[in-house]
């Protein structure tokens, strides 16, 4: 096929304007050869540049599906993924971001969604002083933080900004902050050090840092750029490791239901120690350290920063993931509990990049567009099966 015949289609494509026919002949296409896909892709980045973006709510959804329907009922029980990709741009293609998942291994196309009502977040976004006293950070009008009748830190929406560092207050009195799923939070440290804490998180912290070390101790994940201070330097303490650096932006995951914590080095140098064998190592930027938490062994490789830091910007990138390790990052994302009736789809890999913000039940659906999976949501329950 020509260029400027594949380009014409895949223009027409990308408009929602090609036939059955056409799209057939664009799913071949797109078999014959990886650098297909490439190209394919670089005119989907040429066509948003030049069309304005609409959102999801834009897209006739119907007729896409219809489109899909017709690319299952060609009796083929196996789709190239480089097909799946293709016929889930059906459906989001003209939004600005892309979205779509691709299973690892091929299977059939499936896509079953069954959507319920959703309940309530019951839990409370909490900082708890020294003295054991609480404050609900979500409740409107808490513009203060104030401890022994000292102003320590300002208020915003999901922010928090401590200010003691350059007072004459010299005792180390800790607040705990507690970010609960569904949610994340923004706080600045009395140092000017920074923190992007994920759902599901907690973080114990000095109102001001005095001694000759600045320590915080947490559970979860969350993003640090840690302000620069030659002569007291900066740990995070976690239940099994313990992190070293002067002045650097790095991403810790230590939840507490996970095998394995994991710390991720944009900037600068830090050294991750395991307090199971005392094992040490230093990492450089664009390296990432496992820790297994049962024998404390400690694995060090370079990694796609933007794979495991992406999150504090609004979105998650998954590249080769399991579908369990896909659902409890959006169960915690959205505050929500994953039902497994059958194990094996535990193991099945998927790739793409989900915008944090959309609803889980479109996130859902994109994900059963590539494989047979069927997905009920009750209350705060997603029930994960076959169909």
């Amino acid at each position: 096929m020509e260029n400027c015949n594949i380009d014409e289609l895949i223009t027409r494509f990308l408009a929602s304007e090609v036939t059955l026919e056409e799209l057939e002949r664009l799913d071949q296409w797109l078999m014959e050869d990886e650098n297909h896909l490439r190209h394919f892709f670089k005119c989907k980045n040429l066509y948003d540049a030049i069309h304005p973006a609409f959102s999801l709510e834009d897209i006739d959804e119907k007729k896409a599906y219809r489109k899909i329907e017709g690319v299952q009922n060609r009796n083929r029980k196996i789709l190239h993924w480089k097909s799946i990709a293709a016929v889930a741009i059906v459906l989001f293609s003209v939004a600005l971001s892309i979205f779509y998942f691709s299973r690892v291994n091929d299977e059939s196309l499936q896509m079953r969604i069954v959507k319920a009502d959703s309940s309530k977040q019951t839990e409370r976004l909490v900082l708890e002083l020294a003295s054991g006293k609480k404050i609900m950070l979500d409740e409107p009008g808490v513009s203060e933080i104030t401890d022994n009748n000292i102003t320590v830190a300002r208020v915003e929406k999901n922010a928090m900004n401590y200010m003691l560092q350059g007072s004459e207050r010299n005792e180390e009195i800790y607040h705990q902050l507690r970010v609960p799923r569904g949610e994340e939070f923004f706080l600045t440290l009395s140092d000017g050090t920074k923190i992007w804490v994920n759902a599901d998180t907690e973080v114990r912290f000095p109102v001001k840092f005095v001694g000759n070390e600045r320590k915080i101790f947490i559970k979860g994940e969350f993003f640090l750029e840690v302000a620069k201070d030659s002569v007291m330097p900066f740990k995070v303490v976690m239940p099994n490791n313990e992190v070293v650096v002067l002045g650097t932006s790095f991403d810790v995951k230590a939840y507490p239901d996970e095998k394995e914590d994991q710390v991720t080095l944009v900037s600068g140098n830090i050294s991750v120690q395991s307090s199971v064998t005392a094992q040490n190592l230093l990492l450089s930027p664009g390296e990432q350290v496992i820790v297994d938490k049962m024998n404390g062994k400690m694995e060090k490789r370079i990694v796609d920063t933007d794979l495991y830091c992406s999150w504090r910007e609004g979105k998650f990138i998954f590249k080769s993931s399991s579908l369990e390790y896909i659902l409890n990052t959006l169960a915690r994302m959205y505050d929500m509990n994953i039902c497994w009736q059958d194990e094996s789809l535990k193991e099945v890999s998927f790739s793409g990049e989900i915008k944090r913000y959309d609803q889980i039940d479109k996130l859902l659906k994109m994900i059963g567009l590539t494989d047979d999976v069927k997905f009920l949501i009750q209350g705060k329950n997603i029930i994960v099966s076959n169909p």
